[in-house]
């Protein structure tokens, strides 16, 4: 699990979100996350969101960076 490649993730998520008004409430998750298994399925749930939003190589990419942590 490397820290760095999950603070990128979590960067990534929120860049590629946070216009979307669908994604109000992952970008709460990974924003104001208390602990490890909320920012987790603030995680899960951006890639979902990624995936429905068909950027599916970026949703690869956060997957890949956070193997480990939240997949």
């Amino acid at each position: 699990m490397n820290v760095d490649k999950i603070g990128s993730a979590l960067l990534k998520i929120y860049d590629e979100l946070k216009d979307d008004p669908a994604s109000k409430d992952i970008i709460i998750l990974i924003d104001e996350g208390q602990s490890d298994e909320k920012i987790k399925e603030g995680i899960v749930a951006g890639v979902k969101r990624l995936r429905e939003l068909e950027k599916n190589d970026i949703a690869e990419e956060i997957v890949k960076k956070t193997k480990g942590f939240a997949f």
